[in-house]
């Protein structure tokens, strides 16, 4: 008899909720996002690498909390039991998930950075939602957080230097070739970030311009071409 009732109201709410999350994300990916890569670029500095994380995690969990909590609001006790089913299947990535707050938090994790978990040990390639990316032996491992949980976990602060060869472009098609050739090395002279010891390599190939640079991590990359865009010149990693 209140079947349909039930069913309707339960469906307004679902569009409710995703409506209410489709703004919030909308907000954080095309406003606050690009707020953050910004400072990365321009700042290149130590501990943004694991901040930004840290914000989108917590950001996912709060849209989600606030969705389930509009949602069941609609008609507490269908809604109540749906959404508890919905968390019962995605139990392991959120646990994973949570988890990986406080990892990432507690040990201030980034790319490029060396970690040992259990028998496997390499190099940070990436901060995944529910696990790390670890380049190790040649191959791209995936651990979850709750596999780090359960083993020992050793991590080193120690950087791997990243050598990357950058192809450069001047915007302007009637600049001086070699011109750009001086300013691009001078600007990456300039640049605070790089390693000293490695010797910085520029020259023309054709219309472009190749740059080799040491950085410590990939962050200071993105800050590098960050500069040299701002400058007047395309430029692509290869």
């Amino acid at each position: 008899m209140y079947s349909e009732p039930i069913n309707n109201m339960s469906f307004g709410g679902l569009v409710f909720a995703v409506i209410v999350a489709g703004l919030i994300w909308f907000t954080y990916l095309f406003f606050i996002r690009r707020v953050l890569k910004n400072l990365v670029r321009k700042r290149g500095a130590e501990g943004f690498d694991y901040t930004f994380i840290m914000v989108e995690r917590i950001l996912l969990l709060a849209t989600a909390a606030i969705v389930i909590g509009l949602f069941i609001m609609i008609n507490p006790f269908v809604n109540s039991v749906l959404a508890l089913l919905g968390i019962g299947i995605m139990y392991r990535s959120l646990s994973n998930l949570a988890q990986g707050i406080g990892f990432i938090s507690e040990l201030k994790l980034e790319e490029g950075k060396s970690i040992r978990i259990g028998n496997l040990q390499g190099i940070i390639s990436k901060l995944g939602w529910t696990g790390l990316f670890i380049n190790a032996k040649q191959e791209l491992a995936f651990v979850s957080y709750e596999q780090m949980r359960e083993a020992q976990v050793n991590y080193s602060t120690t950087e791997v230097p990243i050598v990357a060869a950058l192809y450069c472009k001047a915007l302007d098609k009637e600049s001086n070739h070699q011109k750009d050739i001086d300013n691009i090395e001078s600007i990456i002279f300039q640049f605070p970030l790089k390693i000293n010891q490695h010797p910085v390599r520029v020259r023309g190939n054709g219309k472009q311009i190749i740059a080799e640079v040491a950085l410590k991590n990939s962050t200071h990359l993105d800050s590098l071409m960050y500069q040299l865009s701002q400058n007047g010149y395309t430029v692509k990693q290869k």
